[in-house]
Parts: structure tokens; sequence; C-alpha cells
């Protein structure tokens, strides 16, 4: 599997209201997605808004989880070949990628989660968390890159 990263250059699709709020944008359409982990909401575009909820009864993870995405990532520290299940929804890391973007090192791991015909993959930095994610199946490719320097279940270091 090859990934892109074209970018994560520090502008917003929306503003930044506070550090538990995390803009993507989709390449190939340039549409938004916004994680919304203090109002627990899921933003696609500008109007569509999910409920979304947190996985309080794991408090071993971050997640938010709603409208059929699953954001669930342990919040020790994350291995090669590492695996981890929530509500019957399995993650597996595939990879370790060491990667520098603008002059940046990151140390990123690949996560996939098969669910039926879908396969979805996460792009996950220990101290910078969610760097991107997409979805691939027979017809077509997503992918969705962080608009900033933190993404979603980022370590306290990446927001100081």
């Amino acid at each position: 599997m090859a990934l892109l990263i074209v970018g994560l250059n520090g502008s917003n699709a929306f503003s930044m209201e506070n550090d538990e709020i995390y803009d993507y944008i989709e390449l190939a359409s340039g549409m938004s997605l916004r994680l919304d982990a203090k109002k627990m909401e899921i933003i696609m575009g500008r109007h569509s808004v999910v409920d979304a909820r947190n996985c309080a009864d794991k408090p071993q993870y971050k997640c938010i989880i709603g409208g059929g995405g699953y954001f669930i990532f342990p919040i020790n520290k994350i291995s090669e070949d590492m695996m981890w299940e929530y509500e019957g929804k399995y993650f597996r890391v595939t990879r370790k990628i060491n990667r520098q973007i603008f002059g940046k090192k990151y140390i990123t791991y690949v996560i996939r989660r098969k669910e039926g015909d879908d396969n979805y993959w996460y792009l996950f930095s220990q101290e910078n968390g969610l760097l991107a994610f997409g979805e691939m199946d027979r017809s077509a490719i997503s992918t969705f890159v962080l608009q900033g320097k933190c993404g979603f279940a980022s370590s306290s270091r990446c927001k100081n």
C-alpha cells in the first residue's frame, strides 16, 4: 500500500476554537471533516453534524465514534504488530514508517481496519496523533489529511 501525504500545512479549514478540535481535508474533493472531541461531534463539510460518543467505558483508549466513523487509539504507546478491539471493530498496526514531512521527522504507524468489503487505514504518530486516514474499496480511495500540527489523540507534548 502506498501512502501519499500531501501536506500538514498548518492552515485550517475552520478556525481553531480549542485544542480538542481536529480538522482534516479530503484530498480529491476538498471536503472538510472535523472531529470535535469537546462537543462529541463529527462534522462533514460545513453543515452535516453527526452526534458522536467517546469510549468512557474503556479509559485505555482515546476515541470518537459516530456516523460510521471509528477513531479509536490506545492512550499508551503503539507498537508494530499491535492489535486492539472495540465493540467488534479490530485494529491492527501493519507497519512502522519513519518519514520527514516539511522538515519535521515523524515516526508513524499504519493502522488497518477491515469491515466486510471495506478497508480503512490510519496514519498515526504517537506524538502528533492522527495525521491521515482513509478508506480503500474496489471503486474508490478516499484520503483525509490533517490541517494543522496536532491531530486527534495527539500527546500533550504536541500541543505545547
